[in-house]
């Protein structure tokens, strides 16, 4: 952020890397730009958690995430009821309710300063389900022409909405 401040091209921006560093941010940014996403809820602390849980303002299956640091798996937990209270992060996630997901895709794109934008083909993720880490990935993912050509246009959506160069 200095350098930018001190007129330095940095790439990808500061200000989208801090975006996509957190995941309430992350989410929050996905709403505001009618982006598709599962709905959440961001937490500081496990008080205001356990206070919804105890009032039945969340509803179970669903998921924790650390805003920051999480990764492979790290920092994620699966609560399937009020018995798994104890896997409640002390401070800083969000809940997600649980939805069901057929397939997870990821789609890489670059984009340079004059807003061209390219994008490589959709690869398929496949977690284990129990741990919920990144067993391998296949590429090209397995999916029907209509799908691709939503997820490549939700990519190209994203991309634009953050207006990332890199």
């Amino acid at each position: 952020k200095l350098l930018a401040k001190e007129g330095k091209k940095i790439f990808p921006q500061p200000e989208v890397i801090e975006i996509i560093q957190d995941k309430g941010l992350q989410k929050q940014f996905y709403k505001d730009h009618n982006l598709p996403t599962s709905d959440f809820k961001i937490y500081d602390n496990i008080s205001s958690f356990v206070f919804d849980a105890d009032e039945n303002n969340i509803g179970f299956p669903l998921v924790l995430k650390m805003r920051k640091d999480g990764y492979d798996g790290r920092g994620v937990q699966i609560l399937r009821s009020e018995a798994d209270l104890d896997k409640v992060f002390p401070y800083n996630f969000i809940s997600e309710q649980c939805i069901e997901i057929e397939k997870e895709l990821a789609i890489i794109t670059c984009s340079d300063v004059n807003g061209n934008i390219v994008m490589y083909d959709p690869v398929e993720m496949v977690f284990h389900h129990e741990k919920n880490i990144l067993l391998y990935q296949l590429a090209p993912a397995t999916i029907p022409e209509k799908i691709l050509n939503e997820a490549k246009e939700i990519a190209l959506r994203t991309t634009k909405a953050f207006g990332i160069v890199g």
